[in-house]
């Protein structure tokens, strides 16, 4: 699943759970189009990060136990070159150093690419 999917997905459960509507695990995985495990997956990954997600039997919702609000952004920018050096400290590491068909650009800056 790409980032985006899955940036899509966290903000239609916070919705539901804002609204307290979900629905029972089955449901609500339905309505997001993902499988129950891979929703307690990011059920407790939220949780790792401190998020206050319960669930009520009684009410069939999940919930947030306390006054929470969770803000997702993905912000994408072109950087100039200056940028990007002050980004990165002005380290560049020149074509010369790598296969001439290993990189697309003929400078890899540090820090941007794994």
């Amino acid at each position: 699943m790409d980032i985006f999917r899955q940036i899509e997905i966290l903000r239609r459960l916070n919705k539901l759970i804002e609204k307290e509507s979900t629905g029972k695990p089955s449901t609500l995985s339905n309505q997001l189009g993902i499988s129950r495990s891979q929703l307690y997956r990011m059920i407790e990954l939220l949780k790792d990060y401190g998020v206050p997600i319960m669930y009520s039997r009684v009410l069939e919702t999940f919930y947030y136990s306390k006054a929470f609000r969770l803000k997702i952004e993905l912000k994408l920018e072109d950087l100039s070159r200056k940028e990007l050096k002050d980004f990165n400290g002005g380290e560049v590491i020149s074509r010369k150093f790598f296969p001439s068909n290993f990189w697309d650009k003929n400078q890899l800056i540090l820090g941007l690419i794994d």
